[in-house]
């Protein structure tokens, strides 16, 4: 299961939760979305806005990676258990945080090879990101569409020959 957890924060973290749920979509894989005080509902993850303190620790120490905004709290509970986090730092210019502290935290966490950082969300980007924090365990897309279409994208090198690798990579 992977796990996102915006925090209690007093501002909606929009961008987060609805790039989880698009990631959702992306995989067999439960994704379950702590949404805090945003707005939007998520389509393809399940999603709850607050639970106690020992629930949200119990959750946390059941994911196979943990997806956080860049709170001290979060951070702490998920590298109590050693669950693969992924940070994506709240920031001002979005109107997630008054500053930008969670960013140095992010930052420094990455530079000490503690946690992944996001600072510019997406669905793949954030699947790609979990898929990073736990190698051994990549999730997997969801449909047999989603399926092929790895399948083909994978072997299209193979397909192409030289020119398409050269061409590809810049």
């Amino acid at each position: 299961m992977i796990l996102v957890t915006v925090g209690l924060h007093d501002r909606p973290f929009d961008r987060l939760v609805r790039a989880a749920d698009g990631m959702a979509s992306l995989t067999q894989e439960p994704v379950i979305v702590q949404r805090g005080c945003t707005v939007y509902q998520p389509a393809h993850a399940a999603w709850f806005d607050a639970v106690p303190a020992g629930r949200m620790e119990a959750l946390v120490a059941q994911a196979r990676v943990v997806v956080s905004h860049a709170g001290a709290g979060s951070v702490l509970a998920a590298q109590r258990v050693r669950v693969p986090l992924v940070l994506v730092p709240r920031l001002r210019r979005w109107g997630e945080s008054i500053d930008d502290h969670q960013q140095q935290l992010a930052a420094a966490l990455a530079a000490q090879g503690r946690a992944f950082v996001l600072d510019d969300v997406s669905p793949l980007a954030l699947y790609r990101a979990v898929a990073r924090a736990y190698p051994g365990a990549e999730a997997r897309p969801g449909t047999a569409l989603q399926q092929a279409l790895r399948g083909w994208l994978d072997e299209a090198p193979a397909r192409a020959g030289p020119w398409w690798w050269t061409h590809q990579r810049g």
